[in-house]
């Protein structure tokens, strides 16, 4: 009667059946959309950096992206060119300078209870921020770049009418009853806290930005009191 031979043949192994491998999955949708915000994020971070320490003019991509860690084939995937990519810049530093005034504007301990006083003292910090410093240079350098004019233009024309609206929702809007002299006043400060934001590196003197302030505070509480 024949067996059958289930001894290992000597000198072989049993063959293993492999396991196939499952393909490779794609990224999520989510997942794509995370890594390519976590990524323009860290350029406009680096971006801001590199244009407050060097200016707008030596901003160049590689030295971004060196500082973000992100290689240039990263930031042309996301930016056509250095000007669509700074435009993108102009937006973000808006967005940024909004999300701290509505984020810190009434949790900043320093600043006193006075409602008038308050606004313009922050508005005064937010002026000489990394931010304003980073929006000075692409103010300045839109002059003559039409790519980031364009941009620049369409923004500054967002933060006029955000900062009028801000404006009055602070001061209540209906103590507002001359919109275009208040219109006049809010500028008026908001420009000459930007102006001084330019020139701090040059101007160290406390006491003579203390006395601007007082000015400003002044021409607020001149404004409410001719509407009474």
């Amino acid at each position: 009667m024949e067996t059958d031979n289930i001894a290992a043949t000597p000198g072989k192994h049993k063959e293993e059946t492999a396991t196939p491998k499952r393909p490779k999955e794609p990224p999520s949708p989510r997942t794509q959309e995370a890594r390519r915000a976590a990524t323009i994020a860290k350029l406009t971070d680096a971006a801001i950096e590199t244009i407050v320490k060097f200016g707008y003019a030596r901003a160049s991509t590689n030295e971004i992206c060196k500082r973000a860690r992100v290689s240039q084939g990263a930031l042309f995937r996301h930016f056509p060119t250095r000007g669509d990519f700074m435009a993108h810049v102009a937006e973000a530093v808006f967005a940024r300078q909004i999300a701290d005034f509505e984020t810190n504007y009434l949790r900043d301990d320093s600043l006193p209870n006075d409602p008038l006083e308050r606004a313009i003292r922050f508005t005064r910090v937010v002026c000489q921020s990394r931010l304003a410093r980073t929006w000075a240079e692409l103010v300045v350098a839109s002059r003559t770049d039409e790519q980031l004019q364009e941009k620049v233009s369409e923004v500054f024309h967002k933060a006029r009418k955000w900062a009028r609206e801000a404006a009055r929702k602070v001061f209540a809007p209906e103590a507002v009853h001359d919109e275009e002299r208040f219109n006049a006043v809010v500028e008026t400060v908001l420009w000459m806290f930007e102006m001084e934001g330019i020139y701090a590196h040059l101007d160290q003197d406390e006491q003579a930005a203390e006395r601007r302030l007082q000015v400003a505070i002044q021409c607020y509480r001149q404004y409410f009191n001719e509407q009474k």
